[in-house]
């Protein structure tokens, strides 16, 4: 099937300019970021009346959520590196309001990569199609391969700057063991996480032109096409 430049800049477009409603899909998140800055203002030291009550009474008010995942905890706990190498301010109540507000642009830069990686995906997922095709014929063209190189190497660049912008981010002061869209997210990330390193693998090896060189090029097709679509799919559910 043939597809004209005018329909992958419309692809391409049309996915910068899903990006404009990240404030509707990430309005869960970002509201649930800003309950949390209020909740940390409310919580107060409780008034310990020193003829009835021993000071042992007295307990720090929660900052961080107990299940944290394996980055926050090394990076953003209180021992985490973060604050060890002075990166990050000693944990407080204070500390953490900052560290909310730098959450919450984190994950609104985190969805708006996320939807230029996407569109740079798919656009490289086309003129991968239309190098197949033209092998299929045996009329191989070598910019048009170049040109689909480039898309790609772009996708690995700006897929590596998303997945950063979430793992790095600091935690949140709650986090609810529930299921949720954010948990159909993470769960769709393994699976365009692995295919985002075993496609361009598998492409290398196609590269050798062996007795295999076909399937090979066929298993690259393959899992491209579930990586986009997996991919796709986490940023269709964070937007619900």
């Amino acid at each position: 099937m043939s597809i004209s430049i005018r329909g992958i800049k419309s692809i391409f477009f049309a996915c910068i300019i899903c990006s404009i409603g990240l404030q509707t899909g990430r309005a869960q998140e970002i509201n649930s970021t800003s309950l949390e800055s209020s909740f940390l203002l409310s919580q107060e030291m409780p008034i310990v009346q020193p003829d009835t009550l021993p000071v042992s009474v007295v307990r720090r008010p929660r900052l961080q959520p107990e299940n944290l995942g394996f980055f926050e905890r090394n990076l953003w706990s209180e021992n985490g590196l973060f604050r060890t190498m002075g990166i990050a301010s000693p944990l407080t109540p204070e500390s953490r309001k900052s560290e909310l507000k730098l959450r919450r642009t984190m994950l609104v830069a985190h969805e708006t990569s996320g939807f230029l990686t996407l569109g740079l995906m798919l656009t490289t997922v086309v003129y991968g199609q239309k190098v197949i095709n033209q092998i299929n014929d045996n009329h191989p063209s070598l910019s048009l391969r170049r040109t689909h190189i480039g898309f790609a190497d772009a996708t690995i660049a700006t897929y590596s700057l998303t997945a950063l912008l979430s793992l790095l981010s600091p935690p949140p002061v709650i986090r609810r063991d529930e299921m949720s869209t954010l948990s159909y997210h993470r769960a769709l990330a393994w699976i365009h996480v692995t295919g985002i390193i075993i496609t361009p693998i598998i492409a290398a090896l196609a590269k050798r032109r062996g007795a295999s060189y076909e399937s090979t090029l066929r298993i690259h097709q393959v899992s491209g096409y579930i990586t986009t679509t997996a991919f796709a799919a986490s940023m269709i559910v964070i937007t619900l």
